[in-house]
């Protein structure tokens, strides 16, 4: 049987499982970054929001759309008859769009839409659900009331932080932990708590999974408008001046850390999968992609030359973290493997795998466009390097392959990174025993 594998990275990642609490990708990333690709746009609509509920099925909206990819972000389809506004996802077939009047809610993965009254969500600025539960939260940047349902949005209560004397300022994102109890809603900033001459960005807070509130004082200053909490204690948060902020102790003290960036852009999402994150955003009318390998310590600039992007999110369910990012005009970009920060951004290179799967040893054939030598190393799926082998010298552009020997190997499924200069091709290969 032959397979082939582009670096573009292919239908096998979608077939893989990748647990939520898993922290260490196969792939390890400590001195690499994402290649990212454009993927043929689908709307020219801005994009509003990107929710990844089911292992291939990504959706995306704009303010009165839907679009939808059932390949892991390789294609898109705009679903005729779909609402747009924000986007909250509990399955992949049952769902809400919240943030026109009606809003809806799906039963059947988008195919049908029932529309029911919100009246007060109509300009909403962020909406999530709590884990896989019937919790949703949500908010505007023009009220400072939050709203909550606990029937998956077909009934909404209010209520309101606000404090007297204080400027009417609503909220901008929400972010809760993986316990799906300790939740934080960031926004402008305002007058602070104690000291009332200080001001910093707004924070609450809750740990009952958004029945109370109760305000921290950040001391940040920057306007926040996204949220990632890694655990109920260490958060991450983007602002509207290039910001990056960190706690570890659930809000009480921020880290302000450095990117080695221009501080003209706004950071509009950010997502992580295990301790790789990614933060994109606004710099004029182009994009910034931030990338850090260390759980939001320490941040990489990715460049690219993409329009604004507003949207990240990695897929869940991937044992090779795969991410796509929405934005601007229709864009939609994705992740395309990996290269060295030490070096240029890497090109996609074709692979082909024969035998697949195989018993003792398997080849990959490929064709370099220049001479370079070739090195391959294998990983198992969890990222320890188990086999590594390079060319006898630099290899003349032109078709060449190269064997892997597996007999030492118990059986399994692994995946290699070939790299010839700066092209690069990654695969899954399969040994399995007689």
């Amino acid at each position: 049987m032959k397979t082939i594998v582009a670096f573009f990275f292919a239908a096998f990642f979608a077939s893989a499982s990748f647990a939520q609490t898993q922290q260490n990708p196969p792939i390890p990333l400590n001195n690499s970054v994402f290649n990212w690709v454009k993927i043929d746009n689908a709307t020219n609509s801005s994009f509003e929001a990107l929710n990844w509920p089911v292992q291939d099925t990504i959706w995306a909206t704009t303010g009165n759309q839907a679009v939808r990819s059932t390949d892991a972000g390789l294609t898109w389809e705009i679903l005729s008859g779909s609402p747009g506004g924000r986007l909250c996802f509990a399955t992949g077939t049952r769902g809400n769009c919240i943030g026109g009047n009606p809003s809806y809610l799906t039963l059947d993965g988008g195919q049908n839409w029932i529309p029911f009254s919100a009246d007060s969500l109509t300009n909403v600025a962020y909406a999530c659900r709590v884990g896989q539960t019937d919790t949703l939260i949500a908010g505007d940047t023009r009220s400072p009331y939050i709203f909550r349902s606990t029937n998956g949005g077909k009934k909404w209560s209010s209520f309101t932080w606000q404090k007297i004397n204080y400027p009417i300022v609503g909220m901008s994102t929400i972010t809760f932990a993986p316990d799906n109890k300790t939740g934080y809603i960031f926004g402008d900033m305002i007058p602070g708590v104690p000291n009332f001459d200080s001001i910093a960005a707004l924070c609450i807070k809750t740990t009952d999974a958004g029945n109370t509130w109760k305000e921290i004082y950040t001391g940040i200053k920057s306007n926040i408008y996204s949220s990632f909490a890694l655990s109920p204690s260490i958060v991450l948060v983007g602002g509207d001046q290039g910001d990056i902020y960190r706690t570890e102790d659930g809000g009480n003290t921020w880290k302000r850390i450095q990117t080695n960036t221009t501080q003209n852009f706004r950071i509009e999402s950010i997502d992580f999968a295990g301790a790789i994150g990614l933060f994109v955003g606004a710099q004029g009318s182009g994009a910034i992609i931030l990338q850090s390998n260390d759980s939001g310590r320490t941040w990489i600039n990715v460049p690219n030359d993409f329009k604004s992007l507003y949207s990240i999110k990695f897929s869940p369910f991937q044992e090779i973290p795969i991410a796509v990012a929405t934005g601007s005009s229709g864009i939609i970009v994705r992740t395309n493997g990996f290269s060295s920060v030490h070096q240029n951004l890497s090109f996609p290179l074709e692979v082909q795998v024969v035998p697949e799967p195989f018993t003792t040893k398997t080849i990959l054939s490929y064709s370099i466009p220049k001479a370079a030598s070739v090195d391959v190393k294998l990983y198992d799926i969890l990222g320890k390097e188990v086999y590594h082998i390079s060319s006898d010298g630099i290899q003349n552009a032109g078709a060449h392959s190269i064997e892997i020997s597996g007999e030492h190997l118990p059986g399994g499924v692994y995946y290699f990174i070939l790299t010839a200069g700066s092209f690069n091709g990654m695969g899954k290969v399969t040994k399995i025993v007689p």
